[in-house]
């Protein structure tokens, strides 16, 4: 192709003054050193094309797998959130099946306390003392929260004895204590996520379902 071009009487100038640099201006030198130069300048233009085709293929080819990746990366990371999410809600539902058993409600009707300013107020049930306890351990506040929960939480005795007087602020501290006692013993030996896998599906060793 380089022969045939140039017996058309074509010359690139470009390679032709480089040609003359490289052979010091010697004109035989320089045709042949041309020639080479074409040659080459004809088969990169050829090979062009395919050279592009292929970056594309590999361009293309990294951008689906980048996704797929990407795609990969996101499911596991939300597969790993609603483990650790599953795991700890099966967890908090074990500490209270675990206290439940062993430590079964009182069934005596809820009594009647006043309050600092001489308000009558009902007493939180076991199982309102309870979720308070689960709260001081996880922080979860639950939205089904009486006002004396709330005040439960805060961990301020001072706040509670200032607003509900001595004998009724002591006997609630007294049954937050018992919830949290009780609580601490459900949750010395939890189930581990295996156990808790193996609940699910019906062949767990703890369960109590």
């Amino acid at each position: 192709m380089a022969l045939r071009e140039i017996e058309r009487g074509t010359r690139r100038d470009a390679l032709w003054g480089r040609a003359l640099a490289k052979s010091a201006g010697d004109l035989q030198k320089a045709k042949a050193e041309y020639i080479d130069m074409l040659a080459l300048h004809l088969e990169e233009e050829a090979c062009a094309p395919a050279r592009r085709q292929k970056k594309q293929r590999m361009s293309s080819l990294i951008k689906r797998w980048s996704i797929r990746v990407a795609a990969i990366g996101v499911s596991v990371t939300l597969l790993g959130l609603y483990s650790a999410h599953f795991y700890r809600g099966y967890q908090l539902d074990w500490a209270a099946k675990v206290a439940e058993r062993d430590y079964p409600p009182t069934t005596e009707p809820t009594t009647a306390l006043v309050d600092a300013k001489g308000n009558r107020f009902l007493e939180p049930t076991w199982e309102q003392y309870y979720a308070v306890a689960v709260d001081w351990d996880t922080g979860t506040r639950f939205d089904s929260f009486t006002e004396v929960q709330r005040d439960l939480a805060e961990h301020n005795q001072v706040l509670m004895y200032q607003k509900y007087g001595e004998e009724a602020a002591s006997r609630m501290i007294a049954g937050l204590a018992e919830a949290l006692r009780v609580y601490s013993r459900a949750t010395l030996n939890p189930p581990s996520f295996f156990d808790a896998i193996m609940d699910v599906l019906g062949f767990g060793t703890k369960s109590f379902r």
